[in-house]
């Protein structure tokens, strides 16, 4: 294994205001993500990487609740769920579950029900296990206690997601609603809310319209 060399990073207080961490003490914790790594794909942008962990955390045992059982014939639904996972769990450098979502997403494409039932039950346990450690970290540094405010969702952000659902890429609608829940909105607030919703759901036509309400906000505002 690769040695770290970073000592210290930017983190986030009790505040939530940013500060300096000692990543190898929050890395001991955990043997299933690279913190390093993943702030380091997040041009080291501390905030939206632990803020990514939170969702995960938050949003994932929703899902791995769908498919803690799988029938033969509904294997479609159980590649869509597991693809999602295998995209977040990529975001945060959780490198060993995403490997294993994406052999269970291979499976599925495949017709491979054997494949599957013989590795969901592991599958969902280290998943599990992730999600423990994950909410052990987020319990230490407080993520989320106050987030940076805006005063609404970045139209860019917007552009780039509603792109993202028309391609139906999960790996980046992943990445760019971790980036618009970093930030606490004193317009649109909600809608944002709404997109996170709808994504866990793999909504994306309702993603889609979202943004439109909220593009159509923001020109009646500016006019």
């Amino acid at each position: 294994m690769q040695e770290k060399t970073c000592e210290k990073e930017e983190g986030i207080t009790e505040s939530g205001r940013m500060n300096k961490i000692d990543w190898h003490s929050l890395e001991n914790e955990t043997t299933g993500i690279n913190i390093a790594e993943g702030i380091k794909r997040l041009d080291d942008d501390a905030e939206i990487y632990f803020n990514a962990l939170l969702s995960y955390a938050q949003n994932t045992p929703a899902l791995l609740e769908k498919i803690t059982s799988v029938s033969k014939d509904k294997l479609h639904d159980y590649k869509i769920i597991v693809h999602g996972i295998k995209g977040s769990s990529a975001f945060v450098c959780a490198e060993k579950i995403t490997g294993m979502a994406e052999a269970l997403e291979i499976a599925a494409k495949e017709g491979n029900y054997e494949y599957i039932v013989a590795n969901n039950a592991s599958f969902l346990e280290e998943t599990r296990n992730l999600i423990e450690e994950i909410s052990g970290i987020i319990s230490k540094i407080h993520v989320n206690e106050q987030k940076a405010k805006k005063d609404k969702p970045d139209t860019e952000l917007l552009n780039k997601l509603m792109a993202a659902c028309k391609d139906y890429d999960m790996d980046k609608v992943d990445a760019v609603i971790a980036e618009l829940n970093a930030y606490e909105y004193e317009s649109g607030g909600e809608f944002a809310a709404e997109i996170a919703e709808s994504a866990k759901q793999f909504d994306f036509m309702k993603i889609i319209d979202i943004i439109d309400i909220l593009k159509q906000k923001s020109n009646n505002t500016v006019g």
